[in-house]
């Protein structure tokens, strides 16, 4: 069966095309987190707890408290800032530290723990809400396998190059008409190249 493409966009003599990457290993971005898999103390090095309580969930190992007072008062008494982490499920699944819809709806979410920031570790709470946020929605993509990749061909549809796992649509975007351009210029030098080798000799002997 082909993969249908999301986008398929034309960059001068090359074609990009971006793919959902539905490749099932892709880590947990918590316990893969700098290269650790002890209860998210990689990324607990970094000022980051993702403490979520939710039943039978790998989240909830990737911290070390039993329970969410534990981790309100680990916050208290260590200096970090305790953010409320919420969780919608209805089809698909998000996480969050927004009390708005639809992190507030009251059949399909509620909150599930918290995201600490180490205050140290990051100066003003706008700037700890960014970054809480931020893995909120790195453990979102990962929950629900928002992966992309793209593929890029030449006008005759073969294979230039390609690269998988991008966790953002738009960044992957990005990066594959980067390449496109420098492919595109390859294969116009290659053709104009061609085209000359394939001239006759206006001074050679008839």
């Amino acid at each position: 069966m082909t993969m249908q493409s999301l986008k398929t966009i034309k960059v001068g003599s090359a074609v990009v095309k971006i793919y959902p990457d539905n490749d099932s290993d892709h880590d947990c971005p918590i316990t893969e987190a700098y290269g650790s898999k002890d209860k998210g103390e990689g990324l607990k090095s970094e000022g980051i707890i993702f403490a979520t309580f939710e039943k039978r969930s790998t989240l909830s190992d990737c911290h070390e408290f039993s329970e969410p007072a534990e981790a309100v008062k680990f916050a208290k008494e260590n200096g970090w800032e305790a953010f409320n982490l919420n969780k919608y499920e209805h089809s698909a699944v998000a996480y969050s530290i927004s009390s708005g819809y639809p992190f507030n709806d009251r059949w399909d979410a509620g909150q599930v723990g918290y995201v600490l920031i180490k205050k140290s570790a990051y100066r003003g709470s706008r700037r700890r809400a960014e970054i809480a946020e931020s893995w909120c929605k790195a453990v979102t993509t990962w929950c629900n396998g928002w992966y992309y990749g793209y593929v890029i061909e030449d006008g005759d549809g073969e294979h230039l190059d390609s690269c998988w796992g991008f966790d953002d649509a738009e960044y992957c975007e990005k990066e594959a008409i980067e390449i496109a351009k420098c492919e595109a210029e390859r294969l116009d030098k290659t053709a104009a190249s061609d085209l000359e080798a394939s001239r006759p000799d206006m001074y050679g002997e008839a």
